[in-house]
């Protein structure tokens, strides 16, 4: 049986190839000529609908306040990019 590091290495592989397949959409969107804050918002959209279904409220929650984090750190250092 795996243990919870193993768990976590696999996990954390998963959330980078899903990145990956994430941005590459996001660039064949945007190669469409679709504007990125359109691209952005539908992103937004998709997020919710599907954490809606596949994730707990507590684990949403998470997620959201460490993204105010991040947004809050990028702000003082310069645009998002």
């Amino acid at each position: 049986m795996a243990d919870a590091r193993q768990i976590a290495e696999v996990h954390a592989l998963d959330i980078k190839t899903a990145r990956q397949n994430i941005r590459a959409a996001c660039e064949r969107t945007s190669a469409e000529w679709i504007p990125s804050n359109a691209i952005t918002e539908a992103l937004l959209q998709e997020f919710f609908a599907h954490a809606a279904r596949t994730t707990s409220e507590q684990h949403l929650i998470k997620n959201l306040e460490n993204l105010v984090v991040a947004l809050k750190q990028k702000q003082k250092s310069g645009p998002l990019q």
